[in-house]
């Protein structure tokens, strides 16, 4: 298969997969609050996309030369744009909520953690 049987075949999914299940967007969202309600986090629809590519890579290492997961790669990578896009005006107005409710208080929080840029991950193996 070359790459734009594989582009091709990437569109063909996602109109096929709008028709069975409904709007990838409406369904990337219900999904974020679904899991939202269950996790009791806020899960956006970039989350959301971003654990599926995660399993998808995870599953190409017992088939890595299924054509599904490539595919299904491709679709998810534009998702995960376009939520990131709408993510980044969402994120900046959260951001901004945060500075305005830190400028009408005097108190520094006591984990660095509770601030938009104080926000610590943990490491992972093999990672700086």
């Amino acid at each position: 298969m070359n790459y734009l049987e594989t582009l091709s075949q990437s569109v063909a999914s996602v109109k096929e997969n709008d028709l069975r299940f409904g709007p990838a967007e409406a369904v990337f969202d219900t999904t974020a609050q679904l899991s939202t309600l269950m996790l009791g986090k806020t899960l956006t629809p970039y989350d959301i996309v971003t654990v599926l590519r995660c399993l998808n890579d995870a599953r190409k290492k017992y088939n890595p030369t299924g054509p599904y997961h490539y595919i299904e790669n491709i679709n998810l990578e534009a998702f995960a744009l376009q939520f990131a896009v709408g993510q980044d005006a969402r994120s900046e107005a959260a951001a901004a909520e945060v500075a305005e409710k830190f400028a009408a208080s005097s108190e520094l929080p006591a984990d660095p953690s509770e601030t938009v840029v104080g926000v610590s991950m943990p490491r992972m193996a093999g990672f700086p």
